[in-house]
């Protein structure tokens, strides 16, 4: 004898039959059944924790020896530049492999193994199995994410403000370490890994959904760096004089102690035209007589913060917004 399970929806519109399980309790069956995933991605967030105390100790020592100018005088002996950049990278493939190895497989195979169609004939839906299955790993990665941006940030407190106009890694501004800080790098997690869980439901298939995720969040990370992030807010102009001579050209710009990100800049007259190919052929006195000046497009280093919390805001609003289409593919499709 055979008796057919009732769909939770139905069960609700008859009114008593069964309870709604609670989140509470749909978090902590996630957290029993992807414990493998939970111990891997502690296991990373270790190794990253270790690798920057066991360089930043060392590191922190150094400049309490050397004083203030202890980086001029060592930088010569190690590529201080290079670590950042490796470290910086590392953070950075960190969030991209959040969102293909646990939020892309992360429905697919509760879909292709069962799991899914039998929870979605109890007394749970389709959202708040969803909710249950997601909100947990999204916590755990954003907490782990700001533990490490916090200590990154500890392991480049040693590093003088000269360093910055130097050499580009040191600028904060520079778009592999942008996003590091601690809310930025979770935020960045946290939008990786909603990425995967809405390719993976909208795909329903493990590899295809995390190439999915490697490609989609890959190009959005590319293009917010090398594009979008400088046009957060209308970028200012500046004139600045220049001293025209036979063969040649010069000026200069005071910043003061905020270096400014410097979008572009070209020759110019005075009312704001750029010179075409043709007048910038022209010579020093011609340049002299039309009073020629450089024109600078840039964004000013008091944005920067502001910059950031644009970023985090977006981030957030795109995490919802991809954690809410997943849910509405979850609720749509058979199961």
């Amino acid at each position: 004898m055979t008796a057919a399970a009732q769909p939770a929806s139905q069960n609700q519109q008859s009114g008593k039959q069964t309870a709604a399980v609670p989140l509470r309790r749909l978090m902590r069956a996630t957290a029993r059944q992807h414990r493998t995933a939970l111990l891997w991605t502690s296991i990373v967030v270790a190794v990253l924790a270790i690798a920057l105390a066991a360089t930043g100790v060392p590191l922190h020592e150094l400049a309490a020896r050397g004083g203030p100018n202890w980086y001029g005088a060592s930088r010569a002996s190690v590529d201080y530049a290079g670590v950042l950049q490796a470290f910086a990278l590392i953070l950075q493939l960190a969030a991209l492999l959040a969102g293909m190895f646990l939020g892309a497989p992360l429905l697919p195979r509760e879909i292709q193994e069962g799991t899914a169609r039998l929870a979605w004939t109890q007394a749970v839906s389709r959202m708040r199995w969803l909710l249950g299955q997601v909100l947990p790993l999204a916590g755990l990665l954003a907490l782990g994410a700001l533990a490490i941006g916090a200590e990154f940030g500890w392991w480049l407190s040693p590093f003088p403000n000269s360093a910055v106009g130097q050499i580009a890694a040191w600028s904060p501004w520079w778009p592999l370490r942008f996003n590091l800080n601690p809310l930025l790098l979770a935020g960045w997690v946290v939008f990786a890994f909603t990425f995967g869980v809405f390719l993976g439901a909208a795909i329903r298939r493990t590899l295809p959904a995390m190439a999915a995720t490697l490609v989609c969040y890959g190009a959005v990370l590319f293009e917010v760096s090398a594009s979008w992030r400088m046009h957060y807010l209308a970028p200012l102009r500046l004139a600045a004089a220049v001293q025209f001579r036979p063969g040649g050209y010069s000026y200069g710009v005071y910043w003061g102690s905020q270096q400014p990100v410097i979008m572009s800049q070209a020759l110019g007259w005075p009312d704001g035209r750029l010179l075409s190919g043709a007048e910038r052929l022209r010579s020093a006195a011609w340049m002299r007589l039309h009073h020629i000046v450089m024109w600078i497009t840039y964004q000013p280093g008091s944005r920067y913060h502001a910059f950031q919390a644009i970023e985090l805001g977006w981030l957030l609003a795109a995490s919802a917004f991809l954690l809410a289409a997943a849910i509405i593919v979850i609720r749509q499709r058979p199961a």
